[in-house]
């Protein structure tokens, strides 16, 4: 899903390959996202930089040892721009959990389809904390003290079968692979994920599943 309609996005970059973050301009470009600073570094891209800064701040880190000193000097140099480190197989699961919790305010990974990419940056940019499942999943297991929330679902009042439904949404299911798996009918499923996304006040089910990983909800596991 593009982000055409937010055609005032301003967007930084910082990726030390060239060929890469050329390729991620021309990304953010086609969906209206205009590129006003890119460089190897974050001090290349203050020096190149014309303007006072963007809305989103893509930060490509070689390093995972530079994690929390790059997000703590990106948050110094641009505080009211939104941090994406943009992970690939160099950043482990441990460095994933020092950029959130350096403040990071989303962590996508570089193998993301462009319709992925752009609508989670759509989503950082409405104030989600966006996540690889695969983390959040590792977070809400503990390994970040990220602790289950269970008392303010029954605040929401969100039944056990919406519960169930919620579960099933984080883990990416269809309406059709939802009714399959909970032995119901595919519009009794439909029922149920508007009254979801009513209780939870969000607008669509990616919302619902970044909603539930950042209130300690887990996927369904399978048996």
């Amino acid at each position: 899903m593009a982000i055409q309609e937010d055609c005032a996005l301003r967007a930084m970059i910082v990726d030390h390959n060239r060929l890469y973050r050329a390729g991620l301009k021309l990304t953010l470009e086609s969906a209206n996202v205009r590129v006003v600073a890119e460089g190897d570094d974050l001090k290349a891209l203050m020096a190149g930089s014309d303007e006072a800064g963007g809305d989103i701040l893509l930060l490509k880190l070689p390093r995972a040892a530079a994690v929390a000193e790059a997000l703590g000097n990106a948050r110094q140099a641009f505080p009211a721009a939104k941090l994406v480190v943009i992970a690939d197989a160099n950043l482990n699961s441990d460095a994933m959990v020092t950029a959130i919790q350096a403040g990071a305010d989303g962590v996508l990974l570089s193998e993301l389809s462009p319709d992925v990419f752009l609508q989670s940056l759509r989503l950082v940019r409405l104030g989600e904390k966006v996540l690889p499942a695969q983390l959040a999943r590792m977070l809400i297991g503990g390994d970040a003290r990220v602790s289950h929330m269970p008392s303010q679902m029954r605040q929401l009042g969100l039944s056990a079968r919406e519960m169930e439904i919620l579960r099933l949404l984080v883990d990416g299911s269809s309406n059709k692979g939802i009714a399959r798996r909970l032995d119901i009918a595919e519009a009794t499923v439909k029922v149920h994920v508007k009254a979801v996304l009513r209780k939870i006040q969000v607008t669509n089910r990616t919302q619902a599943a970044v909603w539930a990983l950042n209130h300690g909800v887990a996927c369904e596991q399978e048996a």
